[in-house]
């Protein structure tokens, strides 16, 4: 084993990434705490953390408080009384307890005391500038203020401050536009202790110079301090390089690397493969709004075209990229269609024709195109492209050997035209992924059609085609298809007729593993797709479907598969969250014993709070979340493939300060032991704990020890 590093090397590693700025410290205006990011890793350790190594410390340190005003505080302050910089934030609201940070005051002495920005007015606030304007006077080392803003309705209480007979400094932030900045500035200047008083300008320190430039504290002014916070770098531009790279390489090498950044700046951002199968009802998003990350900017195709125009090396290199990825609209097809048309060896670039608007037509005398584009492997990816039968025969016949992924809606023939045929879907010999928004046109089955989409994975069908497509569809072996989507008609009255999915389900659903469906029978459902694993169901709009209609129908004796359900519904606003209190009252009732597999209930409208106990207190999803847990069923929110990437094997805990307990006291077990034993069990587990029974290692000791019971692996 190699010999441990010493003390001093690793603190001259640590300190780049663990030190934290003077001025990022005092910035009033950004939290440390931020929402949206992963605090679950820092969850377990941070207890033992704060209370063994920092605790320990007594070197000078800077403290920031920005939550937990409580009693595990004041042991925090009792055991860093060298304590030099503390920042108090104001944002304290009727729920936080503020007696452990008021309780600790007497513990320190800072050099410096920075209050942070908040306007809430009620008991607990009161109490905290109380008791800090007298633990204050007996700060004899106490020398400068920093405040967020200049006085407000605060006026009273920061003068006060002000007014200590210790304090030198003071400092606040002000706005070039604002005169009524003034009358601060020149009470605060007059006092008689204050030497220097810091004006800190979000926008110009002249202009503030400019506008603080009155004749009541001229006499003042050299107290003043300007400091401009601009980030002055911005907009540095690097001089050139005394040599020009690459003039000794062989031609061929500089092509190489221009033509790989040219790639790299020209290609449509891509959603990574898994994403897009991944969840049931996420799809039908993507398939209606377009793929996230996509570039879909009405100037899409002008931005790709300027790079051509930053040289001729840049335009040889580069043309390919641009056709190889149009973006088109109804003004850009005609022009590529004329382009193609006088030099068909453009069209041999174009890999994906994606559609802008939420509906683009091929015409029939644009058909041509498609017989110049035999390497299409995309086409219609978003919002689909809407062509005549004769435009989506030519493209079957043209690309169906290299075309992957197809969302069209396909207009019906005209009646003197040749009636539409299944066997031409066989011709898609590649096609995977296939999007079908055709509710006017039918397609008989047929004996010759059993071959069509051999390698299909995916179809989504739009809202009032199955009926339609389902008869083809029957006629097809359809080997490989394992994920389904029908898709809820939003915009309209119409009741889904489960019929029409009935018929598709009973020739393929003994292969279908994923199924979104609105409103399904649920047990007729299951009954046909006996190995499905993840069900998504459309409830509808609560007003014209009433939810327990659709749930009374899950009375399946047993699946053994089923893993994950995905509910959403129709049009739900803050009004209508008593109709999400009856979808929960009614799940409450149905037998989950009965899935044994069953990890997971996806609600879409579904969005955490943050992690702060105000915001959990105030949800409504925490609550009904704890009445599924109860039945031993996770409830993910409609960020779940977001959320849990970032949460694998570890415990989230609401709220935080309930992770640290008086029982942690004479534990025989190591605090690291249990720690280790609770985050190598694969944990995606949401609770809310009690404020009253704190969470402590017992409580973590008993979850690692029961994860067969309690806690299930959802790793997808």
């Amino acid at each position: 084993m190699a010999p441990s590093l010493p003390d001093e090397v690793l603190s001259e590693i640590l300190a780049p990434v663990l030190q934290v700025s003077d001025a990022q410290f005092c910035d009033a205006s950004a939290s440390f705490i931020r929402d949206g990011e992963p605090v679950s890793s820092i969850l377990l350790a941070s207890p033992p953390l704060c209370c063994t190594t920092l605790l320990s410390s007594a070197l000078p340190a800077r403290l920031r408080v920005e939550g937990g005003f409580g009693a595990k505080l004041e042991l925090i302050l009792q055991k860093a009384p060298n304590t030099t910089d503390l920042f108090i934030s104001l944002d304290i609201r009727a729920s936080d307890l503020v007696k452990g940070l008021v309780s600790a005051f007497p513990h320190i002495n800072p050099r410096r005391l920075i209050l942070g920005p908040g306007t809430n007015k009620n008991k607990q606030i009161n109490t905290l500038m109380d008791k800090l304007e007298s633990a204050a006077l007996g700060w004899d080392n106490l020398k400068s203020l920093v405040f967020p803003y200049p006085f407000d309705e605060r006026r009273d209480f920061f003068m006060k401050l002000a007014r200590i007979p210790s304090v030198k400094e003071v400092s606040f932030s002000v706005y070039i536009n604002s005169s009524s900045d003034l009358p601060s500035v020149s009470e605060v200047v007059r006092i008689p202790c204050i030497q220097t008083v810091e004006i800190r300008s979000k926008n110009s320190a002249a202009a503030a110079e400019e506008v603080l430039s009155d004749a009541s504290i001229s006499p003042y002014q050299s107290k003043l301090r300007f400091v401009d916070e601009r980030n002055d770098d911005e907009g540095v531009v690097p001089p050139s390089l005394p040599i020009l790279p690459l003039t000794s390489s062989p031609w061929t090498v500089p092509d190489i690397i221009w033509a790989r950044i040219l790639f790299l700046a020209m290609r449509p951002d891509q959603l990574p493969e898994k994403t897009i199968v991944k969840a049931t009802f996420d799809v039908i998003e993507y398939m209606r709004r377009g793929l996230p990350g996509r570039k879909r900017e009405k100037d899409t195709n002008s931005e790709r075209l300027s790079h051509l125009l930053v040289s001729k090396t840049f335009h040889r290199i580069g043309l390919a990229y641009l056709y190889r990825w149009p973006v088109l609209t109804s003004k850009s097809l005609p022009l590529l269609h004329s382009k193609i048309l006088a030099n068909p060896s453009l069209a041999l670039h174009m890999r994906e024709l994606h559609s802008q608007a939420d509906s683009v037509t091929i015409p029939c005398d644009m058909r041509k195109l498609f017989t110049h584009t035999p390497r299409l492997t995309r086409v219609g990816i978003g919002h689909g492209m809407e062509m005549s039968w004769a435009v989506f025969c030519t493209l079957a016949n043209t690309t169906g050997s290299s075309l992957v992924e197809l969302a069209v809606h396909v207009v019906p023939p005209e009646d003197t035209a040749e009636p539409p045929r299944a066997a031409v879907f066989c011709l898609f010999t590649a096609l995977r992924k296939l999007t079908w928004n055709s509710p006017k046109l039918l397609i008989p089955s047929s004996s010759d059609a059993s071959g069509g989409l051999p390698v299909l994975e995916y179809l989504d069908l739009g809202a009032r085609c199955a009926a339609k497509f389902t008869p083809a569809l029957a006629s097809m072996e359809l080997p490989n298809i394992n994920h389904v989507v029908f898709q809820f008609d939003e915009d309209s009255t119409h009741r889904h007729n489960p019929a029409e999915s009935d018929a598709f389900l009973e020739r393929h659903g003994d292969k279908i593993r994923q199924l979104a469906i609105p409103r399904p029978n649920l047990t007729q459902t299951l009954d046909l797709c006996p190995q499905l694993q993840n069900l998504g169901i459309h409830l509808g709009q609560p007003a014209l479907h009433p939810v327990t209609e659709c749930l009374k129908t899950f009375k399946h004796p047993r699946h053994h598969p089923l893993q994950k359900i995905t509910l959403r519904k129709s049009h739900i606003t803050k009004v209508d969250d008593v109709h999400w209190d009856a979808t929960f009252d009614a799940l409450a009732g149905l037998p989950f014993a009965n899935f044994p597999a069953l990890l997971e209930l996806q609600v879409i409208p579904c969005v955490w709070p943050e992690i702060k106990e105000h915001a959990i207190n105030q949800s409504l999803w925490v609550p009904r979340a704890e009445r599924m847990i109860a039945l031993g069923i996770k409830v993910a929110d409609s960020k779940v493939s977001d959320h849990t990437d970032h949460c694998e094997n570890t415990l989230i805990i609401y709220p935080l300060s309930t992770i640290t307990s008086p029982s942690m006291a004479g534990n025989t077990q190591s605090r690291s032991e249990i720690i280790r034993k609770v985050r190598a069990t694969p944990i995606r587990y949401i609770m809310k704990a009690s404020q009253q029974n704190d969470l402590g290692l017992d409580a973590l000791q008993d979850r690692a020890g029961h994860r067969n019971r309690i806690i299930r692996n959802t790793a997808p």
